[in-house]
């Protein structure tokens, strides 16, 4: 029998760029395959606490679940011969309410329906082997504030579209892959208190993701949130934890994050984007990981709180692959890493903070010049060994409002094709701008 591809490994430095592996869904899903410690675990509960989910499981329906529901399926209230404990994959446009207390569980699927609205009440739990909740037709709209888990799979599965409120107290879990798992796109609004976690990835769509959080979203090998073919789009307050085993957040066609709390991203970028990205990291707001914000073809950041790369060599917190990088760097603010801020295109930075290389460069372009306006108060500066600004290709500017120390250009750490020009402006010196030749 197929199987969904495992988690990937973790990345090695060198593959901080590369987006997590597509994955597929098959047949497996549909099993009515389960372990023995399921087994026993449904064996466990006595014949006496069976309540039901009332009415029976069909299109169109409206129903409660109270007390403990075991394999009911489209049985009548009850009974226990499915290996699904509510509904068959195919009702559609059903809602369901799991009242505080009650329980669902399945051999295969806790609730398993065509499509959905569902709410899983504080001190309620849905259980299931491949899914606590799952859509085999249409989209899933959860309201959560209990338990719902998927075993050896998914927490909540949609063949669609999923959008979930989980909140304060709410757990959604994917022991084996995802908390949350769209076809389709996935909106998800994660409350103070609440939790999504999976043993692949906390929230993962294959087509858009879009993510307001509060709580905790982890992904155990995989990203915390990651949008396969589409964008991911991102509001992390404060308080809020993001944190993924490969990327904190990814995004196939960009990425949009507004932080205010902490994104990790272990073994990759804490915010990733093949296309382009656009950050505002609010005060008190943290990016860590061996890259901090790693994009592909353009990056906007405006930064208040800290970047890090936490990579002793070969990384930077800020890294553009091409197209233009801008960075504004607030007062107060820090970006840190091995080099700081690196682009292979144009790289435009207005600093009034402190960016920091440990070992390498604060600011460095490949390819497109550096434009860098240190306000007052604002540092910019190499490793002992390394340069504060080195630029090649195109002109270059800088302006500095600092401590001249801030920023050292030579013409060694500055080539440039021979038309190539760099303007070096320090408030108070006797010739405020000069031109250097840059070849």
């Amino acid at each position: 029998m197929s199987k969904r591809k495992p988690a990937p490994a973790p990345r090695t430095s060198s593959q901080r760029f590369t987006f997590v592996e597509r994955r597929s869904r098959d047949a497996f899903l549909a099993s009515t395959a389960f372990t023995g410690a399921f087994v026993a675990l449904i064996a466990g509960h006595p014949s006496s606490a069976l309540a039901a989910c009332a009415p029976a499981a069909a299109n169109n329906v409206t129903a409660t679940c109270t007390g403990a529901t075991i394999n009911q399926g489209n049985g009548a209230p009850g009974t226990s011969a499915s290996s699904f404990g509510y509904g068959t994959d195919t009702e559609t446009n059903i809602s369901v309410t799991v009242v505080g207390g009650a329980t669902v569980t399945g051999n295969n699927v806790g609730i398993a329906v065509g499509s959905g609205t569902f709410v899983n009440q504080a001190g309620a739990s849905v259980t299931g082997v491949f899914a606590g909740i799952r859509t085999a037709v249409g989209a899933a709209n959860l309201t959560n504030s209990g338990i719902v888990l998927g075993t050896s799979a998914d927490g909540l599965f949609a063949q669609t579209d999923a959008v979930v409120t989980n909140n304060s107290g709410g757990r959604l879990e994917g022991q084996t892959f995802d908390g949350v798992f769209a076809l389709g796109n996935a909106t998800v609004t994660n409350s103070a208190g609440a939790t999504i976690i999976g043993a692949g990835s906390g929230v993962f769509a294959f087509g858009s993701a879009t993510v307001v959080n509060a709580g905790s979203i982890t992904g155990t090998t995989g990203p915390a949130v990651g949008a396969l073919n589409g964008t991911a789009t991102v509001t992390n307050n404060a308080g809020g934890t993001l944190s993924g085993s490969i990327n904190g957040v990814s995004g196939k066609v960009a990425t949009n994050v507004t932080n205010s709390g902490t994104i990790t991203g272990t073994t990759g970028a804490a915010i990733f984007t093949d296309g382009f990205a656009t950050v505002v990291n609010n005060v008190g707001g943290t990016i860590s990981g061996l890259e901090g914000i790693a994009s592909r073809t353009g990056a906007n950041v405006n930064n208040s709180g800290s970047v890090i790369s936490t990579a002793p060599a070969n990384a930077a917190a800020i890294h553009n692959t091409a197209g233009p990088l801008v960075v504004i760097n607030n007062a107060g603010a820090t970006i840190t890493g091995s080099s700081a801020v690196f682009g292979d295109g144009p790289v435009i930075v207005t600093n009034f903070g402190t960016i920091r290389a440990t070992g390498a460069v604060g600011i460095r372009s490949t390819g497109g010049g550096v434009t860098l306006i240190n306000n007052a108060g604002g540092v910019v500066a190499g490793a002992a060994l390394g340069h504060a600004v080195t630029a090649n290709g195109g002109g270059s500017s800088i302006f500095n409002g600092g401590t001249s120390g801030n920023v050292s250009v030579t013409t060694a750490s500055s080539r440039s094709p021979s038309s190539g020009r760099m303007s070096i402006c320090f408030t108070g010196a006797a010739r405020c701008c000069r031109a250097r030749a840059t070849s």
